[in-house]
């Protein structure tokens, strides 16, 4: 797992324009950020339960996602890890409300393209999607020129 050290600065500032982005999104004014993987890594080292556990990259409109989870948090089971490696390509905007992911590879190996129809806890992921969408009112998510954007829902 790659390591990543954010100053108290850069995560204040992401901290900023996050918190930004929520207020207009819930006053229901239209609202955009651009994070780039430095953003994005500055958050989760600010997180204590995601803090060395995750790393993520972005090249071009690829969101390259790497995790090493301890099981013992989930299963009982110390010393045993689920460690992922997930790309997923975007070709442009795409709705949190029914996203069309078009490339989605897991420790080298390709997902088919029903991965959000797949089942954990007797949920779909793409429920899981939803409630995300919903907590954040976030209407667009795309990659691409190595930022990560999210839009708000203007409807």
């Amino acid at each position: 797992m790659p390591e990543f050290t954010a100053s108290d600065e850069q995560i204040q500032a992401v901290r900023e324009r996050w918190q930004d982005f929520e207020q207009r999104t819930r006053a229901g004014q239209p609202a955009e950020i651009e994070l780039s993987a430095d953003d994005i890594n500055s958050m989760i080292a600010a997180s204590r339960e995601a803090r060395g556990k995750i790393f993520v990259s972005i090249n071009g409109n690829q969101l390259r996602l790497q995790a090493s989870v301890p099981l013992g948090e989930f299963l009982g089971r110390p010393g045993y890890h689920f460690n992922g490696d997930i790309t997923v390509e975007f070709k442009g905007a795409e709705s949190l409300e029914n996203p069309q992911l078009n490339r989605i590879v897991v420790n080298g190996e390709q997902v088919p393209s029903d991965l959000l129809n797949w089942k954990y806890r007797s949920r779909r992921l793409h429920e899981y999607l939803a409630d995300y969408r919903n907590s954040y009112d976030i209407g667009t998510i795309e990659v691409r020129d190595g930022q990560l954007i999210l839009r708000s829902r203007t409807e």
